[in-house]
């Protein structure tokens, strides 16, 4: 096991690094977070940490194969409140006229300066009058 910091080689379980004395701890593989050495499994994502070999094929028709525990943990905490909640959302598409054209020979901060103040902006003021919200500008 090596030390993150002097990148010292220690003997499996070691709680210290034989070489700078700082705490080692074991990265999981899936989350990034520090565990304890002597850990088997990540605190937060129960993701195995030692001895593991290749993954197992991940199998689609079971959720429980590929989904860590913690959110699946989270996901049916909140079920009941996400099963009833229903939202009403408002899509606007415009089709700009030459656009490529146009976007062809101007700089992108300037075509998206262009968009926000001819297109982005009345849109947002429209949809504020029926009590809707504009979250983005997309354009391709």
């Amino acid at each position: 096991m090596k030390c993150p910091k002097c990148q010292a080689e220690n003997r499996q379980g070691e709680k210290f690094s034989k070489e700078c004395g700082s705490k080692i701890k074991i990265s999981c593989p899936v989350r990034g977070k520090m565990n304890p050495p002597d850990s088997k499994f990540c605190d937060g994502c129960d993701q195995h940490l030692r001895g593991q070999g290749p993954a197992p094929p991940l199998d689609y028709s079971h959720p429980n194969s590929y989904t860590p525990r913690f959110l699946a943990e989270n996901i049916l905490t909140t079920r009941g409140s996400v099963e009833r909640e229903r939202k009403l959302f408002t899509v606007l598409a415009a089709d700009v006229v030459n656009f490529t054209a146009i976007s062809g020979k101007l700089d992108p901060e300037e075509i998206h300066g262009i968009m926000q103040r001819e297109a982005s902006t009345p849109a947002r003021h429209k949809m504020r009058r029926i009590k809707d919200t504009g979250v983005s500008l997309s354009g391709s």
